[in-house]
C-alpha cells in the first residue's frame, strides 16, 4: 500500500499552511503501522520567559487563533480530524497577513485530510479529535503522556482529543457611582448599530439616562452626573467577558488621571463638564501563563462639576519634586495670588540641623490650578525631615472659598531618585516553582517551603502595594518557623554592585497578623543581620512604607546575598496560631547627607 511520509521542512510550525511541498509519496518496505502527530503550537513554553507553562495553561489560546495539526501516522485504515461546530477548517495557502475568514472551507466538522488547519471561533473549552484505526496495536509517548491504541472488534483505535481553552474577545464593563452609591451607568452590551445597553436602576435624580440605548459616538445620548468640586466618582471594573484580570482607567480631568485598581475614586476639582474617560480591560500573565489581550472602551458619561459647599482645604500629601519645589493639592481651583509666602512655615530637621527655611515664592501651579507650589530660599536634601504649616493667609478658590488653616504641620514626602535595585523586587515576575516562592530571582533555603496548608513564602496577587503582585508570607496553625525556611536572593546588588554611601532601605508592608519584626541578613557583608521592626504598622488591610537608613561602608558585590527571615527569634511574646503578612516594593535609594 501507499504510505504518506511527511517531509519535515525548516519552517515554523505556525506557518505550515504556507510551506511549499508538504509531503511526498513513499512506498513503505513492508506493512508499517505507527501513530504520531504534530501540533503547530508550543504548549510547553511561555512567550516571555523560559519557565515551563503550568499544565492548566498548556492549551490556552485567544479566540480567532488558528493551529495546524498534522497526522504523521503510518499504516492506518481510517483517519479523520473532528472539530466542534462553530470552529472551522481552513484552506491551504493563507499567510499571516490574510483575513482568515476568507479561507474557511465550509461548515464541515470532519475531514480526512492529513493536515487540518483549525480556526478557533468559539470561546471556552474546545475539542479537536483525531480518530485513526489500525490492523495492529500502536502507541506514542509524548510530553503529555503515552497514547495507546485500544482494540475495538477486529481493529485497533487511536481516539485522541486535544482540549483547548479558548479565551474570547474582551468586552470592558464598568459601574460609575457617586460616593453615596447612587447614580450608576454600567456598560453591558455592545450592539451592532454602535450603541451600548446601559443599566440605570440606581440612577439618582440628577443622573438620568435619556434612553436605554447610549451611542458611543453620539454624546447627546450620554447621561450626565452632577457633582460638587472636589467630590469624586467611584469607578468600578465589572468586566467578565473574555476573562480579563487587570485594567487601566484614564480620565484626563480627574485626580488621579490614571489607575489600575479594580475600584477607584476619581475626584474632579475644576468647574465645568468633562468626559468620564476610558477603561482598558486586559488579560495579562499574573500567576498564570495566559494568552494576552486587551480592549479599550469609552465611558459614555459626562461629569458636570459645580461649586462646592464643602470647606476649601488641603487634599492629600505635600510632595517635594525634583527641583526641590514643595507642591500640594487643594479641594478646588485656586485663584491667582501674591504675597502669601510669610503665612507658610517650613521647618527642617536633620542630624543636628533644626530650623525654619523661608518660603521665597508661593504661587498657583502653572500646570494644574488645583495645586499650590512653594519655592524655598535654601537647599533641602532627601535625608531631611520637612514639615509645612499654613496659618492666617488669604488664599481663595475660584468659587470664593477661603483656604482653611492647616490643623497641624504636614509632613513632606521627600523626592528620591529611582530605586537602584534592578531585580524582581516588586514580585511581578512569577514562575511555577514553590521553592523559588513562585517568584523569579528568589530561592528557599533547604527547599522546604511547604507546610500543612500551603507555602510560607509565595508570590501572590491577593494584595499589592504597586502593580498586581507581592510576596505573601503565611503559616499554618503551628505559627512562625524556628530557623528554616527563609527566602533569599543571591543577586541583590546585580548587575554592578552597590557603592559605599548612605541609602534608604525601604519596603511596603501589609500586616495581617501580630508579627512584630523580621530579620534581613546581608550575608557575608559588614551590614550583617538587621531587624526590621513592624510592630507599629497598622493591621488595617493596607500597605505602609517601612524604611531605615543604611550607611554602607563596604561596597556590595553584584552577587550579594540578601535573606528575609520571618521567624520566632524576632517575635517573642506574640500570640500562637497562623500568621500572615505581605512585602512589596523593596528599594535601595541613595540619600543626600546634609
Amino acid at each position: 500500500m501507499k504510505n504518506k511520509l511527511i517531509k519535515i521542512l525548516l519552517c515554523n510550525l505556525f506557518l505550515l499552511a504556507s510551506c511549499g511541498k508538504d509531503y511526498i509519496d513513499y512506498e513503505a518496505p513492508g506493512d508499517i503501522a505507527d501513530t504520531s502527530w504534530i501540533i503547530g503550537y508550543d504548549q510547553a513554553k511561555t512567550t516571555n520567559t523560559d519557565e515551563n507553562k503550568p499544565v492548566s495553561d498548556a492549551f490556552s489560546i485567544n479566540i480567532d487563533t488558528h493551529i495546524s495539526f498534522i497526522d504523521l501516522s503510518q499504516g492506518y485504515q481510517e483517519h479523520r480530524w473532528i472539530i466542534e461546530k462553530g470552529n472551522h477548517f481552513l484552506r491551504e495557502k493563507f499567510t499571516s497577513k490574510d483575513s482568515l475568514p476568507l479561507f474557511i472551507k465550509n461548515n464541515d466538522t470532519i475531514t480526512d485530510d492529513i493536515k487540518a488547519h483549525v480556526f478557533f471561533r468559539n470561546s471556552g473549552l474546545n475539542k479537536v479529535r483525531l480518530f485513526n484505526t489500525y490492523k495492529k496495536p500502536v502507541s506514542l509517548k509524548t510530553s503529555l503522556g503515552t497514547y495507546k491504541a485500544k482494540q475495538v472488534d477486529d481493529v485497533w483505535v487511536v481516539d485522541t482529543t486535544f482540549v483547548f481553552d479558548v479565551y474570547g474577545h474582551i468586552k470592558p464593563a464598568f459601574a460609575i457611582k457617586k460616593n453615596n452609591g447612587t447614580g450608576v451607568v454600567t456598560l453591558i452590551n455592545y450592539n451592532a448599530d454602535g450603541t451600548v445597553t446601559a443599566n440605570s436602576a440606581a440612577a439618582g435624580a440628577d443622573f438620568s439616562i435619556p434612553s436605554e440605548e447610549i451611542s458611543l459616538t453620539d454624546e447627546s445620548t450620554w447621561p450626565t452626573v452632577t457633582i460638587e468640586a472636589a467630590d469624586g466618582l467611584i469607578y468600578e471594573d465589572v468586566s467578565e467577558e473574555g476573562r480579563p484580570n487587570s485594567r487601566r482607567w484614564a480620565s484626563a480631568d480627574a485626580s488621579p488621571t490614571t489607575s489600575n485598581v479594580k475600584s477607584v475614586t476619581m475626584k474632579y476639582f475644576k468647574l465645568g463638564t468633562y468626559h468620564a474617560g476610558t477603561i482598558t480591560a486586559n488579560r495579562v500573565n499574573i500567576d498564570r501563563v495566559l494568552p494576552t489581550a486587551e480592549a479599550t472602551a469609552t465611558i459614555p458619561l459626562k461629569v458636570e462639576v459645580i461649586q462646592s459647599t464643602q470647606p476649601f482645604v488641603i487634599n492629600g500629601t505635600i510632595n517635594e519634586d525634583r527641583n526641590e519645589t514643595l507642591r500640594f493639592q487643594v479641594t478646588g481651583v485656586v485663584k491667582p495670588f501674591t504675597g502669601q509666602e510669610s503665612f507658610f512655615t517650613v521647618h527642617v530637621t536633620n542630624d543636628g540641623y533644626d530650623q525654619n527655611i523661608p518660603v521665597s515664592l508661593a504661587k498657583v501651579s502653572d500646570t494644574n490650578e488645583t495645586f499650590i507650589e512653594l519655592s524655598l530660599s535654601e537647599p533641602i536634601y532627601n535625608s531631611d525631615k520637612i514639615t509645612v504649616n499654613y496659618q492666617g493667609g488669604e488664599i481663595y478658590s475660584s468659587d470664593d472659598r477661603k483656604l482653611a488653616d492647616f490643623d497641624a504641620p504636614k509632613l513632606v514626602k521627600n523626592h528620591f531618585d529611582s530605586n537602584i535595585l534592578s531585580g524582581n523586587y516588586s514580585f511581578e515576575d512569577g514562575n511555577s516553582n514553590p521553592n523559588h516562592a513562585f517568584s523569579i530571582g528568589y530561592n528557599i533555603w533547604n527547599n522546604n517551603n511547604d507546610h500543612s496548608t500551603g507555602y510560607y513564602y509565595e508570590r501572590s496577587t491577593e494584595a499589592a502595594a504597586v502593580g498586581t503582585a507581592s510576596l505573601k508570607f503565611e503559616t499554618d496553625a503551628s505559627g512562625l518557623p524556628n530557623g528554616t525556611p527563609f527566602l533569599y536572593t543571591s543577586s541583590f546588588a546585580a548587575p554592578s554592585g552597590i557603592p559605599v554611601g548612605l541609602y534608604k532601605y525601604a519596603m511596603q508592608i501589609r500586616r495581617d497578623s501580630d508579627i512584630k519584626a523580621f530579620v534581613v541578613n546581608f550575608n557575608r557583608h559588614s551590614l550583617g543581620l538587621i531587624t526590621i521592626n513592624i510592630e507599629n504598622v497598622p493591621m488595617d488591610g493596607k500597605f505602609h512604607e517601612v524604611a531605615i537608613p543604611l550607611n554602607i561602608t563596604e561596597a556590595m558585590p553584584s552577587n550579594q546575598n540578601m535573606q528575609i527571615r520571618i521567624q520566632t527569634g524576632a517575635n517573642a511574646g506574640i500570640s500562637p496560631g497562623a500568621k500572615k503578612m505581605f512585602i512589596d516594593e523593596i528599594s535601595f535609594i541613595k540619600l543626600e547627607p546634609r
